[in-house]
Protein backbone atom coordinates (compact mmCIF):
# COMPACT_ATOMS: atom_id res chain seq x y z
CA UNK A 1 0.00 0.00 0.00
CA UNK A 2 2.64 2.24 0.64
CA UNK A 3 4.54 1.79 -2.95
CA UNK A 4 1.23 2.35 -4.51
CA UNK A 5 0.09 5.57 -2.74
CA UNK A 6 3.69 6.77 -2.49
CA UNK A 7 3.51 7.68 1.29
CA UNK A 8 6.56 7.58 3.05
CA UNK A 9 5.41 7.10 6.84
CA UNK A 10 6.70 4.20 8.74
CA UNK A 11 4.40 1.67 9.36
CA UNK A 12 6.14 0.31 12.69
CA UNK A 13 4.15 2.13 15.39
CA UNK A 14 0.98 1.36 13.91
CA UNK A 15 1.88 -2.17 13.46
CA UNK A 16 3.13 -2.55 16.94
CA UNK A 17 0.21 -0.94 18.53
CA UNK A 18 -2.40 -3.04 16.39
CA UNK A 19 -0.17 -6.15 17.32
CA UNK A 20 -0.87 -5.01 21.09
CA UNK A 21 -4.75 -4.36 20.59
CA UNK A 22 -5.12 -7.74 18.51
CA UNK A 23 -3.56 -9.96 21.60
CA UNK A 24 -2.78 -8.30 24.65
CA UNK A 25 0.65 -8.00 24.82
CA UNK A 26 2.06 -5.72 26.78
CA UNK A 27 4.43 -3.09 25.35
CA UNK A 28 7.68 -5.34 26.57
CA UNK A 29 5.99 -8.44 25.04
CA UNK A 30 5.39 -6.46 21.72
CA UNK A 31 9.08 -5.73 21.16
CA UNK A 32 10.55 -9.23 22.11
CA UNK A 33 8.55 -10.80 19.28
CA UNK A 34 10.76 -12.20 17.29
CA UNK A 35 10.59 -12.70 13.35
CA UNK A 36 10.66 -16.03 13.18
CA UNK A 37 7.50 -16.34 15.43
CA UNK A 38 5.90 -14.38 12.82
CA UNK A 39 7.28 -16.01 9.58
CA UNK A 40 6.81 -19.65 10.78
CA UNK A 41 2.36 -19.10 11.40
CA UNK A 42 1.13 -20.69 8.85
CA UNK A 43 -2.77 -18.80 7.59
CA UNK A 44 -4.88 -21.52 6.24
CA UNK A 45 -6.21 -21.23 2.23
CA UNK A 46 -9.44 -20.64 3.30
CA UNK A 47 -9.00 -18.58 6.55
CA UNK A 48 -10.83 -14.87 6.25
CA UNK A 49 -8.92 -11.46 7.60
CA UNK A 50 -10.62 -11.69 10.92
CA UNK A 51 -9.86 -15.26 11.82
CA UNK A 52 -7.38 -15.74 14.82
CA UNK A 53 -3.63 -17.95 14.46
CA UNK A 54 -2.57 -19.39 17.91
CA UNK A 55 1.47 -17.64 19.13
CA UNK A 56 3.19 -18.83 21.42
CA UNK A 57 4.96 -16.22 23.28
CA UNK A 58 7.92 -17.55 25.53
CA UNK A 59 9.83 -13.74 26.67
CA UNK A 60 6.66 -12.68 28.57
CA UNK A 61 6.39 -11.14 32.17
CA UNK A 62 7.57 -13.83 34.84
CA UNK A 63 8.64 -15.99 31.92
CA UNK A 64 5.23 -17.55 31.73
CA UNK A 65 4.83 -18.68 28.49
CA UNK A 66 1.52 -18.59 26.75
CA UNK A 67 -0.86 -18.83 23.83
CA UNK A 68 -1.88 -15.41 21.91
CA UNK A 69 -3.82 -15.05 18.76
CA UNK A 70 -3.10 -12.71 15.77
CA UNK A 71 -6.03 -11.94 13.68
CA UNK A 72 -5.25 -13.15 9.66
CA UNK A 73 -5.26 -9.61 8.24
CA UNK A 74 -1.93 -8.65 10.29
CA UNK A 75 -0.33 -11.45 9.74
CA UNK A 76 -0.51 -10.21 6.11
CA UNK A 77 1.34 -7.34 6.71
CA UNK A 78 3.78 -7.96 8.93
CA UNK A 79 5.82 -10.20 6.38
CA UNK A 80 5.50 -6.55 4.10
CA UNK A 81 7.14 -4.89 7.16
CA UNK A 82 9.37 -6.98 7.29
CA UNK A 83 10.54 -7.37 3.79
CA UNK A 84 10.17 -3.61 3.06
CA UNK A 85 11.10 -1.32 6.20
CA UNK A 86 12.16 -3.47 8.70
CA UNK A 87 15.08 -4.53 5.45
CA UNK A 88 15.90 -0.58 5.48
CA UNK A 89 16.85 -0.34 8.85
CA UNK A 90 19.10 -3.31 8.36
CA UNK A 91 20.70 -1.86 5.70
CA UNK A 92 21.38 1.39 7.43
CA UNK A 93 22.76 -0.54 10.19
CA UNK A 94 25.21 -2.27 7.73
CA UNK A 95 26.88 1.54 7.38
CA UNK A 96 27.35 1.95 11.51
CA UNK A 97 27.07 -1.33 13.57
CA UNK A 98 26.44 -4.40 11.60
CA UNK A 99 29.44 -5.73 10.25
CA UNK A 100 28.21 -9.99 9.52
CA UNK A 101 24.77 -11.65 9.13
CA UNK A 102 25.71 -13.60 12.51
CA UNK A 103 24.93 -10.14 14.16
CA UNK A 104 21.49 -9.60 12.70
CA UNK A 105 18.89 -8.86 15.01
CA UNK A 106 16.10 -11.71 15.30
CA UNK A 107 13.19 -9.31 16.64
CA UNK A 108 10.53 -8.52 14.32
CA UNK A 109 10.39 -4.54 15.74
CA UNK A 110 13.41 -2.76 14.82
CA UNK A 111 14.84 1.11 15.58
CA UNK A 112 13.77 3.28 12.53
CA UNK A 113 16.31 3.99 9.70
CA UNK A 114 16.58 7.51 10.80
CA UNK A 115 17.97 6.48 14.38
CA UNK A 116 21.70 6.41 12.51
CA UNK A 117 24.22 3.91 14.69
CA UNK A 118 21.13 3.02 16.62
CA UNK A 119 19.05 2.00 13.51
CA UNK A 120 18.65 -1.72 13.02
CA UNK A 121 18.78 -2.33 16.81
CA UNK A 122 16.04 -4.02 18.55
CA UNK A 123 13.39 -1.35 19.49
CA UNK A 124 12.66 -0.67 23.31
CA UNK A 125 9.23 -0.76 24.94
CA UNK A 126 10.01 2.58 26.00
CA UNK A 127 10.33 4.01 22.29
CA UNK A 128 6.69 2.31 21.16
CA UNK A 129 5.27 3.83 24.38
CA UNK A 130 7.05 6.95 23.36
CA UNK A 131 5.25 6.81 19.49
CA UNK A 132 1.75 5.84 20.70
CA UNK A 133 2.03 9.12 23.06
CA UNK A 134 2.91 11.34 20.19
CA UNK A 135 -0.01 9.66 17.86
CA UNK A 136 -2.40 10.05 21.25
CA UNK A 137 -1.48 14.12 21.54
CA UNK A 138 -1.27 14.74 17.76
CA UNK A 139 -4.89 13.71 17.84
CA UNK A 140 -5.51 16.32 20.62
CA UNK A 141 -7.05 13.82 23.10
CA UNK A 142 -5.16 15.17 26.18
CA UNK A 143 -5.40 15.56 29.91
CA UNK A 144 -4.13 18.69 32.23
CA UNK A 145 -1.23 17.29 34.43
CA UNK A 146 -0.04 19.33 37.10
CA UNK A 147 3.66 20.13 37.57
CA UNK A 148 6.62 21.37 40.10
CA UNK A 149 9.26 23.56 39.13
CA UNK A 150 11.89 22.04 41.04
CA UNK A 151 13.78 25.46 41.38
CA UNK A 152 10.51 27.75 42.65
CA UNK A 153 8.36 25.02 43.84
CA UNK A 154 5.44 26.39 41.71
CA UNK A 155 3.11 24.56 40.46
CA UNK A 156 2.02 25.00 36.17
CA UNK A 157 0.18 22.82 34.09
CA UNK A 158 0.99 20.69 30.78
CA UNK A 159 -0.76 18.55 28.34
CA UNK A 160 -0.46 15.11 28.69
CA UNK A 161 -1.85 12.13 26.99
CA UNK A 162 -5.02 11.19 27.80
CA UNK A 163 -4.33 7.53 26.43
CA UNK A 164 -0.62 5.12 26.76
CA UNK A 165 0.39 1.80 25.03
CA UNK A 166 -0.95 0.20 28.05
CA UNK A 167 -4.17 1.29 27.51
CA UNK A 168 -4.37 -0.69 24.20
CA UNK A 169 -4.13 -4.34 26.42
CA UNK A 170 -7.31 -2.85 28.09
CA UNK A 171 -9.21 -2.43 25.58
CA UNK A 172 -8.47 -5.94 24.20
CA UNK A 173 -9.72 -7.60 27.54
CA UNK A 174 -12.86 -5.31 27.05
CA UNK A 175 -13.35 -6.20 23.05
CA UNK A 176 -12.41 -9.79 23.78
CA UNK A 177 -15.26 -9.85 27.14
CA UNK A 178 -17.83 -8.09 25.04
CA UNK A 179 -17.47 -10.42 21.92
CA UNK A 180 -17.05 -13.56 24.09
CA UNK A 181 -20.33 -12.97 26.02
CA UNK A 182 -22.50 -11.73 22.75
CA UNK A 183 -20.94 -15.27 21.47
CA UNK A 184 -22.67 -17.08 24.64
CA UNK A 185 -19.61 -18.13 26.51
CA UNK A 186 -20.35 -18.83 29.83
CA UNK A 187 -16.74 -17.96 31.49
CA UNK A 188 -15.17 -15.74 29.06
CA UNK A 189 -13.01 -14.45 32.15
CA UNK A 190 -11.26 -17.49 32.28
CA UNK A 191 -9.87 -17.66 28.99
CA UNK A 192 -9.54 -13.55 29.44
CA UNK A 193 -7.35 -14.68 31.91
CA UNK A 194 -5.19 -17.27 29.83
CA UNK A 195 -4.51 -14.56 27.17
CA UNK A 196 -3.84 -11.92 29.24
CA UNK A 197 -1.09 -13.91 30.88
CA UNK A 198 -2.62 -13.13 34.70
CA UNK A 199 -1.18 -15.63 38.06
CA UNK A 200 -4.66 -14.51 39.61
CA UNK A 201 -8.10 -14.21 38.46
CA UNK A 202 -8.59 -11.23 40.54
CA UNK A 203 -6.56 -9.40 38.43
CA UNK A 204 -8.63 -9.49 35.25
CA UNK A 205 -11.73 -9.23 37.29
CA UNK A 206 -10.93 -6.18 39.34
CA UNK A 207 -8.38 -4.23 36.68
CA UNK A 208 -9.66 -5.42 33.05
CA UNK A 209 -12.82 -6.01 33.78
CA UNK A 210 -13.85 -3.41 36.35
CA UNK A 211 -16.17 -1.61 34.27
CA UNK A 212 -18.10 -4.53 32.60
CA UNK A 213 -18.86 -6.63 36.21
CA UNK A 214 -22.24 -5.57 36.48
CA UNK A 215 -25.47 -5.95 35.52
CA UNK A 216 -25.55 -3.03 32.91
CA UNK A 217 -22.23 -4.58 31.20
CA UNK A 218 -22.58 -3.39 27.64
CA UNK A 219 -23.79 0.34 29.38
CA UNK A 220 -20.70 0.67 30.70
CA UNK A 221 -18.57 1.16 27.68
CA UNK A 222 -18.93 3.05 24.60
CA UNK A 223 -20.88 0.79 22.43
CA UNK A 224 -20.60 2.75 19.33
CA UNK A 225 -16.87 2.45 19.28
CA UNK A 226 -16.97 -1.19 20.32
CA UNK A 227 -19.32 -1.98 17.29
CA UNK A 228 -17.44 0.24 14.60
CA UNK A 229 -14.04 -1.44 15.98
CA UNK A 230 -15.41 -4.80 15.28
CA UNK A 231 -16.90 -3.52 12.12
CA UNK A 232 -13.73 -2.11 10.63
CA UNK A 233 -11.38 -4.46 11.98
CA UNK A 234 -8.94 -3.29 9.43
CA UNK A 235 -4.96 -1.48 9.71
CA UNK A 236 -6.26 2.28 9.56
Amino acid sequence: EQKESKDERPCRDRLAAETSYTTGLRADEVAKLTIHQILNLRIPDEASDDEEIPLWVIKTKRLKPRFVYLPVYLLKELPAYIDGERNNCIDVAKTHWLKSKAQRPKELFLNSADARQHSGKSVHADILSRGFRRAVLATGLVRNKTKVDPETGETYLVDAAMYTFHDLRHSFAIDFYLSSVEAGHPTPWLELKARLGHAHLSTTMDTYLRHVTHADKKQTVHSITFTQGRRIYSGN
